[in-house]
């Protein structure tokens, strides 16, 4: 079935959704397994650091970060969705992100607010994933 192209139908806005959380749910609650998986096999994560592109290199980008010793959340808002085609969706969500060094109760500082640019494919497993997601700076604190 052909889907009307800009429409996002409420059960594939709900799977993209658990998309959504799952990666940040993984990078906030230090529970990287899986992580690469969340993206096509030729999916890629672009930061202001350069690309991240492979399961190989994703995974050890989650490894990497949930190994450090700091407490994160995000808070994630104004999710928007538009099909480009049966299979392609183009998704743009704020993030708002508190971050602080150490495990212990902190002080909850805005880090960054950024908006990801993400494109969603689903593949020949029927499953939503990543293509890309464009991590991109809109506020940032000072260094």
């Amino acid at each position: 079935m052909n889907k009307i192209l800009g429409h996002v139908d409420t059960p594939t806005r709900s799977e993209i959704h658990d998309l959504i959380v799952e990666f940040t749910w993984k990078l906030d609650h230090a529970e990287p397994a899986g992580f690469a998986d969340l993206f096509e096999a030729d999916g890629r994560f672009i930061t202001g650091q350069g690309v991240i592109a492979g399961p190989a290199r994703l995974q050890d980008f989650a490894d990497t970060r949930t190994a450090m010793i700091r407490t994160s959340r995000s808070v994630l808002s104004n999710h928007r969705l538009v099909r480009l085609s049966d299979t392609l969706i183009e998704g743009t969500v704020l993030v708002t992100l508190y971050m602080h060094d150490g495990t212990t109760l902190g002080e909850p500082v805005a880090h960054s607010v950024s908006e990801y640019r993400d494109l969603y494919v689903r593949g020949g497993d029927e499953v939503w994933r990543f293509q890309e997601r464009r991590s991109v700076p809109i506020f940032t604190r000072p260094a």
